[in-house]
């Protein structure tokens, strides 16, 4: 029976008719998308407070361990009881990180609300005479044209770009704001469900925090029943670095996006442009996707500014075009460095395409994703070309004989530099 199961062509038959099983699913959940996308949609709704949970627990876990270190070895001491001192400690550490989480929550939001609310309240009375400021600032533009068929032709698009810009906020921006807020209050702040969800979610935090060793423990045990000692090693090692990328990278990109968030509340304060905390909360938070994530924030916050006093928002745009490179140049790789070690290419590659799948989440999440599939695709490519005797670094195979240079010479200029 083993010679019949090691045969080359039994072998070479299951791994096909697998295959080809895979593909017959992959078609099948392709055909339906939409309703593998509904299924899965309702399995997230359900999971929800478990996600909560884990994202919280995920982010503390620093806080956490931190706590237990400082407070176990003092307790110990203190109560000449190992197993109490690790339960007392983990109870303060569990409590720290709690009053971290509800503080920085309730304390975002005491700040945010009544800032949108007063935002969207200014916004919405001044506007008609921020519309005829603007208005009667373009008829003394055009009125100043001479009378030709280029100023005629100006002045026509002028016109029409002010009447379409005024019909879409009449019509399309302020209705708009309306039933966002509505939607907002409703379905994320004041319903029930949201409310309920996120309550069972910091439970679950609490249960991801003091069981995450018993967690790993298990993880350890059913990997190495099904795997065997030596790939239960690897899978162990791609575990460590997933979660020490995916740490690296959000723990930075949030200590970045607040400090890029702070720098530009300053900023606005300094050169007195409306809405500074709305807008410079709108800027932090849209900076944790990387590449895109300033511009996109701007956006909004251009718009925001614009309607309340349109000479600031060009200013605002130039502050973001500073801020940008202030963070893209000396923050970020200050903070972040290295650890995602993907080009500009590949991390461009990673938003657009984790955003068109799963929207805002796909655009944070993709960039740690791709790294460690690009990380462990490069392994198996480099581990592939030594057992053939063949080079492994990427600068062997790059050629510049189309410019007609000698790669020879520049190796040589790298040396002697």
């Amino acid at each position: 029976m083993r010679r019949f199961w090691t045969n080359n062509y039994v072998r070479w038959g299951l791994t096909i008719a697998g295959a080809g099983a895979f593909l017959v699913v992959f078609y099948r959940i392709v055909a339906n998308f939409t309703g593998f996308r509904e299924g899965l949609s309702t399995l997230m709704a359900i999971m929800s407070p478990f996600i909560y949970g884990f994202i919280m627990a995920y982010l503390l876990s620093p806080i956490y361990n931190f706590i237990v270190r400082k407070t176990y070895p003092k307790l110990k001491d203190a109560t000449k009881n190992n197993k109490r001192a690790l339960m007392v400690s983990r109870i303060l550490a569990t409590i720290v990180s709690l009053i971290i989480l509800l503080g920085a929550v309730f304390g975002l939001m005491a700040l945010l609300i009544p800032q949108i609310v007063d935002s969207v309240r200014g916004i919405s009375q001044n506007l008609p005479s921020n519309l005829d400021d603007v208005s009667n600032w373009i008829n003394s533009l055009v009125a100043g044209m001479e009378d030709t068929r280029l100023a005629n032709t100006i002045r026509e698009g002028i016109y029409e770009l002010q009447d379409n810009l005024l019909a879409w906020v009449q019509n399309t921006f302020l209705p708009g704001v309306g039933s966002f807020m509505q939607r907002v209050s409703s379905s994320v702040i004041l319903t029930i469900k949201t409310f309920f969800n996120i309550a069972i979610g910091v439970i679950a935090c609490v249960y991801f925090l003091n069981g995450k060793d018993v967690f790993r423990a298990q993880g350890r045990k059913m990997v190495l029943a099904i795997a065997g000692k030596s790939k239960a090693e690897e899978v162990f090692e791609f575990v460590q670095f997933t979660n020490k990328t995916f740490g690296d990278f959000i723990s930075g990109k949030v200590i970045d996006s607040i400090i890029v968030g702070l720098i530009c509340f300053v900023a606005m304060n300094i050169f007195k442009m409306p809405y500074p905390l709305l807008v410079s909360t709108i800027v932090g938070v849209t900076n944790i996707i990387p590449f895109f994530g300033p511009f996109i924030g701007a956006i909004p916050s251009i718009g925001i500014i614009f309607l309340t006093e349109p000479i600031q928002a060009l200013w605002f745009l130039i502050l973001i075009v500073v801020l940008q490179q202030l963070d893209g140049n000396i923050i970020g790789p200050k903070i972040i460095g290295n650890s995602i070690g993907l080009g500009s290419f590949w991390v461009m590659f990673a938003i657009i395409i984790g955003g068109g799948l799963f929207g805002f989440i796909g655009m944070v999440l993709g960039v740690p994703v791709f790294a460690v599939i690009y990380y462990y695709l490069g392994k198996l490519v480099e581990k592939k070309l030594h057992k053939k005797a063949i080079p492994e670094a990427t600068e062997d195979y790059i050629d510049y004989d189309r410019y007609a240079i000698d790669k020879r010479e520049l190796e040589e200029n790298e040396v002697t530099e």
